[in-house]
Protein backbone atom coordinates (compact mmCIF):
# COMPACT_ATOMS: atom_id res chain seq x y z
CA UNK A 1 0.00 0.00 0.00
CA UNK A 2 0.57 3.66 -0.53
CA UNK A 3 2.49 5.19 2.30
CA UNK A 4 1.95 9.35 2.64
CA UNK A 5 3.20 10.67 4.96
CA UNK A 6 3.11 14.44 6.02
CA UNK A 7 6.02 16.43 6.15
CA UNK A 8 6.42 19.50 8.19
CA UNK A 9 9.95 20.89 7.01
CA UNK A 10 11.01 22.34 4.14
CA UNK A 11 11.55 20.00 0.95
CA UNK A 12 12.57 20.15 -2.41
CA UNK A 13 10.18 19.54 -4.93
CA UNK A 14 11.95 16.98 -7.65
CA UNK A 15 10.44 17.74 -10.71
CA UNK A 16 13.20 16.36 -13.13
CA UNK A 17 10.92 13.10 -14.25
CA UNK A 18 9.08 14.44 -17.28
CA UNK A 19 10.24 16.69 -19.88
CA UNK A 20 7.48 19.18 -21.42
CA UNK A 21 7.49 22.04 -23.81
CA UNK A 22 7.42 25.20 -22.47
CA UNK A 23 3.82 26.70 -22.37
CA UNK A 24 2.09 29.93 -21.40
CA UNK A 25 -0.39 29.86 -18.83
CA UNK A 26 -3.15 32.38 -19.21
CA UNK A 27 -4.70 34.24 -16.24
CA UNK A 28 -8.70 33.82 -16.92
CA UNK A 29 -11.11 36.43 -17.14
CA UNK A 30 -12.59 34.68 -14.39
CA UNK A 31 -9.49 34.26 -12.07
CA UNK A 32 -7.88 37.78 -12.04
CA UNK A 33 -3.71 37.29 -11.26
CA UNK A 34 -1.61 40.30 -10.34
CA UNK A 35 0.76 40.80 -13.69
CA UNK A 36 3.14 38.41 -13.95
CA UNK A 37 1.59 35.90 -12.41
CA UNK A 38 0.00 32.84 -13.76
CA UNK A 39 -3.39 30.72 -12.32
CA UNK A 40 -3.79 27.17 -11.91
CA UNK A 41 -8.33 27.90 -12.21
CA UNK A 42 -8.24 24.08 -9.96
CA UNK A 43 -6.40 25.65 -7.18
CA UNK A 44 -8.01 29.22 -7.74
CA UNK A 45 -4.55 29.89 -6.51
CA UNK A 46 -1.61 32.47 -9.01
CA UNK A 47 2.27 31.25 -8.60
CA UNK A 48 4.93 33.05 -10.05
CA UNK A 49 7.78 31.33 -10.67
CA UNK A 50 11.89 32.86 -9.89
CA UNK A 51 14.40 31.64 -11.33
CA UNK A 52 16.95 33.49 -8.81
CA UNK A 53 18.67 30.48 -6.25
CA UNK A 54 18.64 30.89 -2.59
CA UNK A 55 17.87 29.60 0.49
CA UNK A 56 14.76 28.51 1.64
CA UNK A 57 14.88 31.27 4.13
CA UNK A 58 15.17 33.71 1.95
CA UNK A 59 13.06 32.51 -0.65
CA UNK A 60 10.45 32.43 2.03
CA UNK A 61 11.09 36.76 2.10
CA UNK A 62 11.31 36.89 -1.17
CA UNK A 63 8.24 35.93 -1.60
CA UNK A 64 6.49 38.26 0.84
CA UNK A 65 8.60 41.30 -0.18
CA UNK A 66 7.43 40.67 -3.76
CA UNK A 67 3.72 40.68 -2.61
CA UNK A 68 2.50 41.03 0.81
CA UNK A 69 -0.29 38.35 0.17
CA UNK A 70 2.68 35.71 -1.18
CA UNK A 71 3.93 32.95 0.32
CA UNK A 72 6.55 30.11 -0.59
CA UNK A 73 4.76 27.02 -2.79
CA UNK A 74 3.01 24.47 -0.75
CA UNK A 75 1.73 21.52 -2.85
CA UNK A 76 -1.68 20.08 -1.21
CA UNK A 77 -2.48 17.13 -3.64
CA UNK A 78 -1.25 15.51 -7.10
CA UNK A 79 -3.51 17.69 -9.43
CA UNK A 80 -1.12 20.42 -8.19
CA UNK A 81 1.89 18.67 -8.41
CA UNK A 82 1.05 17.78 -11.83
CA UNK A 83 0.63 21.81 -12.92
CA UNK A 84 3.60 22.80 -10.70
CA UNK A 85 5.72 20.21 -12.47
CA UNK A 86 4.51 21.81 -16.19
CA UNK A 87 4.76 24.73 -14.99
CA UNK A 88 8.39 24.76 -14.13
CA UNK A 89 9.35 22.89 -17.41
CA UNK A 90 9.28 19.21 -15.22
CA UNK A 91 13.24 20.25 -15.03
CA UNK A 92 14.58 21.99 -12.05
CA UNK A 93 14.29 21.38 -8.43
CA UNK A 94 12.49 23.64 -6.62
CA UNK A 95 12.05 25.07 -2.87
CA UNK A 96 8.41 24.60 -1.76
CA UNK A 97 7.07 25.35 1.91
CA UNK A 98 6.59 22.77 5.25
CA UNK A 99 3.11 20.70 5.33
CA UNK A 100 3.16 18.73 1.95
CA UNK A 101 2.29 15.96 1.36
CA UNK A 102 5.72 13.53 0.47
CA UNK A 103 4.87 10.19 -1.74
CA UNK A 104 7.56 7.71 -0.65
CA UNK A 105 7.15 4.99 -3.36
CA UNK A 106 7.28 7.81 -6.41
CA UNK A 107 9.98 9.73 -4.47
CA UNK A 108 8.89 12.99 -5.92
CA UNK A 109 9.90 15.36 -3.31
CA UNK A 110 12.67 14.79 -0.85
CA UNK A 111 14.17 16.46 2.29
CA UNK A 112 16.82 19.27 1.27
CA UNK A 113 19.87 21.10 2.84
CA UNK A 114 18.30 24.25 3.27
CA UNK A 115 20.87 26.39 2.93
CA UNK A 116 20.98 25.41 -0.42
CA UNK A 117 20.81 27.65 -3.47
CA UNK A 118 17.73 26.59 -5.31
CA UNK A 119 14.97 28.10 -7.52
CA UNK A 120 11.55 28.52 -5.97
CA UNK A 121 7.69 29.31 -6.68
CA UNK A 122 5.75 31.98 -4.80
CA UNK A 123 1.87 31.57 -4.66
CA UNK A 124 -1.21 33.56 -3.19
CA UNK A 125 -4.75 33.90 -3.54
CA UNK A 126 -6.23 35.08 -6.73
CA UNK A 127 -7.50 38.92 -6.96
CA UNK A 128 -11.44 39.25 -6.34
CA UNK A 129 -13.14 40.27 -9.87
CA UNK A 130 -12.71 43.80 -10.43
CA UNK A 131 -15.60 46.39 -10.59
CA UNK A 132 -16.46 48.07 -13.93
CA UNK A 133 -13.15 48.89 -15.02
CA UNK A 134 -13.18 52.40 -16.66
CA UNK A 135 -15.07 53.84 -19.31
CA UNK A 136 -15.35 56.80 -21.33
CA UNK A 137 -17.96 58.76 -19.36
CA UNK A 138 -19.14 61.76 -19.32
CA UNK A 139 -17.81 62.46 -16.12
CA UNK A 140 -14.97 63.01 -17.27
CA UNK A 141 -13.53 65.64 -20.50
CA UNK A 142 -12.91 64.35 -23.68
CA UNK A 143 -9.93 61.87 -24.22
CA UNK A 144 -10.04 61.24 -20.67
CA UNK A 145 -10.80 57.62 -19.29
CA UNK A 146 -13.29 57.28 -15.50
CA UNK A 147 -12.32 54.60 -13.34
CA UNK A 148 -15.58 54.43 -10.84
CA UNK A 149 -13.14 52.40 -8.04
CA UNK A 150 -10.76 56.09 -7.69
CA UNK A 151 -13.52 58.44 -8.70
CA UNK A 152 -10.49 59.95 -10.79
CA UNK A 153 -10.24 60.81 -14.89
CA UNK A 154 -6.65 59.22 -16.45
CA UNK A 155 -4.88 60.25 -19.85
CA UNK A 156 -2.17 58.66 -21.36
CA UNK A 157 0.54 60.41 -24.15
CA UNK A 158 2.79 58.18 -25.93
CA UNK A 159 5.99 59.70 -25.04
CA UNK A 160 10.16 59.25 -26.53
CA UNK A 161 13.31 58.26 -25.36
CA UNK A 162 13.69 62.38 -24.52
CA UNK A 163 11.00 62.87 -22.14
CA UNK A 164 12.32 63.49 -18.64
CA UNK A 165 9.77 63.74 -15.25
CA UNK A 166 9.73 67.11 -15.31
CA UNK A 167 8.16 67.04 -18.97
CA UNK A 168 5.92 64.82 -18.03
CA UNK A 169 4.87 67.05 -14.89
CA UNK A 170 4.26 70.20 -17.44
CA UNK A 171 2.18 68.33 -19.69
CA UNK A 172 -0.18 66.75 -17.14
CA UNK A 173 -0.55 69.94 -16.05
CA UNK A 174 -0.96 71.79 -18.78
CA UNK A 175 -3.75 68.81 -20.53
CA UNK A 176 -5.94 69.02 -17.15
CA UNK A 177 -5.96 72.94 -17.56
CA UNK A 178 -7.64 72.61 -20.76
CA UNK A 179 -10.53 71.11 -19.24
CA UNK A 180 -9.83 73.78 -15.83
CA UNK A 181 -8.63 70.39 -14.21
CA UNK A 182 -5.80 70.32 -11.68
CA UNK A 183 -4.20 67.32 -13.02
CA UNK A 184 -0.82 65.58 -12.34
CA UNK A 185 1.09 62.55 -12.55
CA UNK A 186 -0.84 59.69 -12.00
CA UNK A 187 -0.80 58.53 -8.27
CA UNK A 188 -1.12 54.80 -7.85
CA UNK A 189 -3.34 53.98 -4.67
CA UNK A 190 -3.73 49.84 -5.15
CA UNK A 191 -2.53 46.86 -7.01
CA UNK A 192 -5.57 47.12 -9.11
CA UNK A 193 -4.77 50.82 -9.83
CA UNK A 194 -0.87 49.62 -10.94
CA UNK A 195 -1.98 47.22 -13.34
CA UNK A 196 -4.73 49.62 -14.16
CA UNK A 197 -2.24 52.35 -15.22
CA UNK A 198 -0.19 50.08 -17.50
CA UNK A 199 -3.09 48.92 -19.65
CA UNK A 200 -3.49 52.48 -20.39
CA UNK A 201 0.11 52.79 -21.59
CA UNK A 202 0.07 49.63 -23.20
CA UNK A 203 -3.21 50.96 -24.97
CA UNK A 204 -1.18 54.04 -26.16
CA UNK A 205 2.26 52.67 -26.28
CA UNK A 206 2.28 48.55 -27.14
CA UNK A 207 6.16 48.68 -26.69
CA UNK A 208 6.36 50.96 -23.26
CA UNK A 209 9.04 50.32 -21.03
CA UNK A 210 8.91 53.20 -18.63
CA UNK A 211 5.87 54.97 -17.22
CA UNK A 212 6.44 58.41 -15.27
CA UNK A 213 4.30 58.14 -11.90
CA UNK A 214 3.51 61.23 -9.91
CA UNK A 215 5.80 60.83 -6.60
CA UNK A 216 8.72 62.57 -4.91
CA UNK A 217 11.04 61.31 -2.37
CA UNK A 218 14.30 60.24 -0.79
CA UNK A 219 16.70 57.99 -2.76
CA UNK A 220 17.80 57.02 1.10
CA UNK A 221 14.73 55.51 2.30
CA UNK A 222 11.24 54.32 1.63
CA UNK A 223 9.31 55.93 4.40
CA UNK A 224 9.73 59.48 2.78
CA UNK A 225 8.11 59.43 -0.50
CA UNK A 226 5.09 61.17 -1.18
CA UNK A 227 2.12 61.71 -3.95
CA UNK A 228 2.25 65.13 -5.80
CA UNK A 229 -1.23 64.94 -6.05
CA UNK A 230 -1.83 64.26 -1.99
CA UNK A 231 -2.76 60.68 -1.99
CA UNK A 232 -1.12 59.23 0.93
CA UNK A 233 2.07 56.86 -0.20
CA UNK A 234 2.12 54.50 2.46
CA UNK A 235 -0.95 52.80 1.89
CA UNK A 236 -0.01 50.94 -1.27
CA UNK A 237 3.47 50.63 -3.00
CA UNK A 238 5.51 48.42 -5.22
CA UNK A 239 8.83 48.58 -5.39
CA UNK A 240 11.44 46.95 -7.02
CA UNK A 241 13.31 44.72 -4.72
CA UNK A 242 16.72 47.10 -4.63
CA UNK A 243 14.98 50.56 -4.65
CA UNK A 244 14.90 53.29 -3.84
CA UNK A 245 18.47 54.30 -4.99
CA UNK A 246 21.01 56.70 -6.07
CA UNK A 247 24.12 59.57 -5.66
CA UNK A 248 21.59 62.26 -5.64
CA UNK A 249 18.90 62.47 -2.54
CA UNK A 250 16.00 64.05 -4.25
CA UNK A 251 14.16 61.50 -6.71
CA UNK A 252 11.34 61.14 -8.39
CA UNK A 253 9.13 57.43 -9.68
CA UNK A 254 8.37 56.12 -12.42
CA UNK A 255 7.59 52.19 -12.98
CA UNK A 256 8.41 49.41 -15.60
CA UNK A 257 7.30 47.20 -17.32
CA UNK A 258 7.15 44.13 -14.91
CA UNK A 259 4.97 46.94 -12.67
CA UNK A 260 7.79 47.31 -10.15
CA UNK A 261 8.54 50.87 -9.32
CA UNK A 262 11.55 52.27 -9.75
CA UNK A 263 13.39 55.73 -8.53
CA UNK A 264 14.84 58.23 -11.15
CA UNK A 265 15.79 62.05 -11.06
CA UNK A 266 13.29 65.04 -12.55
CA UNK A 267 15.88 66.41 -15.18
CA UNK A 268 16.73 63.17 -16.83
CA UNK A 269 15.21 60.67 -19.65
CA UNK A 270 14.67 57.07 -18.71
CA UNK A 271 16.31 54.50 -21.06
CA UNK A 272 13.30 53.29 -22.74
CA UNK A 273 10.14 54.62 -24.96
CA UNK A 274 8.58 56.28 -21.65
CA UNK A 275 4.71 56.98 -21.93
CA UNK A 276 2.98 59.80 -19.20
CA UNK A 277 -0.29 59.09 -17.67
CA UNK A 278 -2.13 61.74 -15.87
CA UNK A 279 -4.79 61.95 -13.32
CA UNK A 280 -6.99 64.47 -11.71
CA UNK A 281 -10.14 62.88 -8.99
CA UNK A 282 -13.29 64.10 -9.82
CA UNK A 283 -15.26 66.40 -6.43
Amino acid sequence: MMKIIIIWVAVLAFLSQFKVEARTFIALPKYQCPTGWDVNPATKLCYKLINRPMPQIFAQQYCKVLDPKAKLLRIQDKQENDFVREYTYGGDAIWIGAKAKFDIIDRKWANANCNQNVNFVCERKIEEPAESAESESSECPRKWIYRSQTKSCYRAFSGNRNITWLDGDKLCGESGAESKEDAALVSVTNAYENKFVMDLARRRQPNWQYIFLGAIGDTKSRKHWDWVDGNAFKQFHNWELTMPRGNRRMAVLAMARNGRWQNTYADQAMPGRTVVVCKFTLN
